[in-house]
Order: C-alpha cells, then structure tokens, then sequence
C-alpha cells in the first residue's frame, strides 16, 4: 500500500504543479510510511538473524542425515528467502522514500521560497491609488456598518437590559476590589519579601474586577440575544474580544504597576517598569485594534488597495511601537547579554518593516510571526522559572501564610530558622505522603546546596 502511495505521489509530481499546502501534506504522509517501512526492515532482520542461529544449530548438511533434519533445514532454508524478500521490499521502500522525501522538500522549498518573495504594490503606490478611490471606501465603510455592524438587531430595550447587566457587573467587581487592601497586604511581623504569583494574580484580578467582570458579562448577554445562524455581527466580535484585551491589561498590570502594598513581579526599578507598562498597553491595544481590522469581516468588504493601505500604515504603528518596548527592554537589561536580544530584535523589526512597504507582504508577516513567538516562549520560560523559584523557596523557607501565621504566634524573629519543622496547621489536613515527599525534597536540595558550598574555593584573608 505503502509503493502503490509513493508512486501516486510520484506521477502527481510528474504531471502537475502543486501548492505549498499539498507537498506539506505529502512530507507528512512519507514520513508516516517511512517510520512503517523502517519498523519492518528492522524486525526482518532480527527475525532473518533469528532464523539463521535456528539453521546453524542443525549443522553442517551431511549425507544419510534423517529426514526430519532435511525436512527441517529445507523449510528453515525457505524461510530465509522469504525473509530476505520481505527485508528487501521494506529496504527498497525506505530508499524510495527517502528519495521522494528530498524532492518533495526541494519543491516545497522552491514554492516558500517564491511566495515570501512574491512582491505586491509598495506603500507609495497605494497611497496615489487611495487618494483617487477615497468615496469608494467611504462608501464601502458605511455599507458595512449597516449591513454587518449588528447595532440594528438590537432595540431600546435591550440597550438599556445590556447597559443594567454591565452596570451591575461593575458594581460586583467594585465591591470585591474593595478588599484588595486586606487581601494583598501582608501579615503583621513577616519578612519582606518578594510577593507569590498568586497574590499578584489576585490583586491585579480585583483591580481590573469591574471592568473585566463588566466585559464579560456584557459579552455573555449579548450572545444570548443574538440568534443563532448567520455571520457573527461585528458588535459582538467587539464585545466578545473585549475580556481578552482587558485580561493582558490585567497582566502587565501585575507584572510591571501594581498597586501598593504588592509589589510588581518585574525586578526593574519604578521609572522603568512605569515606562514598559505604558509601552505594552499600547501594544495591546494595537494588537486589539488589528484583530478587528484583519481578522473579520470588515477586511473582506474593503477595497484590496484600501486593505493593503491600511495594513502597511498598521504594520508601521506596531512596529514603532515595539521597537519603542524593545528598545527600553536594552536600556534596561544595559549590563546583561539579553541587552542584545533587543536591540537585534528591534533591527529586524526595522526589516520587517521595509519589506513590508517595499512590497514583500509575506516575507514581513512571516519575520514577525517568528518574532511573536519567540518573544512568547520567552515570556512564558521566565514565568514558569519564576514559579519552579517560589515553589523552592516556600519548601526551604516556609513562607506559606500557614507558617507565618504559626511563626508571629510563638514569637519567633528568625523565620529562617527551624526550617524542618513540620507545619501544623489544624485548619489544613494533608494527603498521606505529603509531608515525606516535602520533606525529601528538601533534603535534596539541602545536600545540593552543601555541595556547591564544599566545592567553591574560599578566599584567605591576608594577615
């Protein structure tokens, strides 16, 4: 099934050109097969060693040997040629494999390569094209607004049911933000000490409470009025997106301008970090507007050279902007080698942008498609770093409120002390072997620490 596969795709090859999208599908399906066809020559063989041990046990043929011996090396015998044939079949299709794999991938290389470099009008032209069609668009814009917009499917009655259900979202979340003071300021008598992800997570929540519980609850509403069948509005591509955009508000909140008494996760001084939340709402609310420009149905009822206008005027304003962010993230990290992260970064956005109104569209939105993930992968290690830190540092310190609580009580001044102590709290019951593996835990990197102690050279003081 495998051959009969390879020499469909071969033929297709031979006959027709095809797009990116069909030799992307094509790669997976060999490499599929290959994985299959190697499993089998790898199993052929083991079995063909096994079935000439079998035949080496009998023994060199020999005249007037009894017939079941002939019997039994003639049958041994046929089963090592059709082993070989078996192991031969599944060679020969790993190297057909192999060798339809590397054309499809020079094809699919040639065809990437032909549409990043594929080159459309520049900002130049489109800017003497758009000023002749301007009515043209305007007309465009306002028969998209009523035919799409949805503010018409809505009457009085719901506008006032949707402006309460917001109002009354807001007022619930103002009430919880009322507590934020006692919720994230810390216990009397504790160490000061960075703040957890959690207590930072919370605070920023009950900050943002009102406007984020105000955009869900409006999103919630206005999908329940909305019936069913039909492209989605464009009023509730709005609203529903609206949470998103508030909830990345909510973490560069958290991380860079907290409100007193949390401190910010960001280990930056206050200009700086005051400075980088700025910068990064701004590219959050780019990033918002981009959504609604290019991902509905408003970017299908402009005129192509409006469209592509406007993408080039957006891929500006973001881009700036981020060269903006990066450039103050080099300021920042000024004696670190992540320094340079960002000015390189900030060099290829520049790039980037110049293809962009020079006219090579893909070219640009594939450099920035990299850029976004990697800056996302970035974001998300150091999350998870700081997180594996603070899970560390409660084993060895125990600075879980539990303790704490448990410390101020008996009047202990060293919460660094008494670190094996085991936390009883009569509130929290723990699961069986919880406490062992805590325990082991630290005691591992207890003995790691001395390690690294023993093993560092101590400096002599002179006399």
């Amino acid at each position: 099934r495998f051959a009969e596969q390879l020499n469909e795709i071969g033929k297709q090859l031979d006959r027709e050109r095809q797009t990116e999208g069909q030799l992307a599908d094509w790669l997976e399906q060999i490499e599929v097969g290959r994985i299959q066809a190697t499993g089998c020559m790898t199993r052929g063989e083991k079995a063909l060693e096994g079935l000439r041990e079998d035949l080496a046990s009998l023994g060199e043929a020999a005249k007037g040997a009894p017939p079941e011996l002939v019997r039994k090396r003639r049958e041994l015998n046929a089963d090592i040629a059709e082993q070989e044939r078996k192991v031969g079949e599944c060679r020969l299709l790993t190297l057909s494999s192999d060798e339809l794999s590397e054309r499809v991938g020079e094809l699919r290389t040639a065809a990437q390569a032909e549409r990043l470099l594929a080159r459309g009008p520049s900002i130049l032209v489109l800017l003497l094209n758009n000023l002749h069609n301007a009515p043209t668009y305007l007309a465009a814009t306002r028969s998209f607004i009523k035919e799409h917009a949805g503010l018409d499917n809505l009457s009085g009655a719901d506008w006032l049911s949707l402006g309460l259900v917001a109002l009354g979202a807001a007022l619930a979340g103002r009430l919880l933000r009322s507590r934020r003071v006692s919720l994230a300021a810390p216990s009397a008598g504790a160490p000061a000490a960075a703040p957890g992800v959690g207590v930072s997570l919370l605070a920023a929540t009950l900050h943002y409470a009102p406007r984020l519980f105000a955009a869900i609850a409006v999103a919630g509403y206005i999908a329940l009025l909305t019936p069913p069948g039909g492209p989605v509005p464009f009023i509730n591509v709005v609203l529903y997106s609206l949470p998103v955009y508030l909830f990345a508000l909510l973490i560069i909140h958290m991380v860079f301008a907290p409100k007193a008494p949390v401190r910010r996760l960001a280990q930056i001084d206050s200009p700086h970090a005051h400075r980088m939340a700025r910068r990064l709402r701004v590219l959050a609310l780019l990033s918002y507007l981009g959504y609604l420009l290019f991902s509905t149905l408003f970017a299908e009822h402009l005129p192509e050279a409006a469209y592509l206008l406007t993408r080039g005027l957006y891929a500006a304003l973001l881009f700036m902007n981020l060269i903006w962010a990066l450039w103050l993230f080099a300021r920042i990290r000024r004696q670190d080698e992540l320094r340079w992260l960002g000015l390189l970064t900030a060099l290829v956005l520049v790039t980037s942008l110049g293809a962009e109104w020079l006219g090579y569209r893909n070219l640009a939105q594939a450099i920035v498609l990299v850029i976004a993930g990697s800056l996302l992968a970035l974001g998300l290690l150091t999350l998870l770093t700081r997180l594996m830190h603070e899970f560390y540092d409660a084993l060895e310190q125990g600075t879980g409120p539990c303790r704490l609580r448990q410390r101020h009580a008996k009047g202990e001044r060293d919460f660094g002390s008494n670190r094996r102590r085991t936390s009883q709290c009569h509130h929290r019951r723990q699961l069986p072997g919880t406490q062992s593996n805590v325990s082991r835990l630290w005691r591992q990197r207890a003995q790691l620490r001395a390690a690294l102690l023993r093993s560092t050279p101590h400096s002599v003081p002179p006399a």
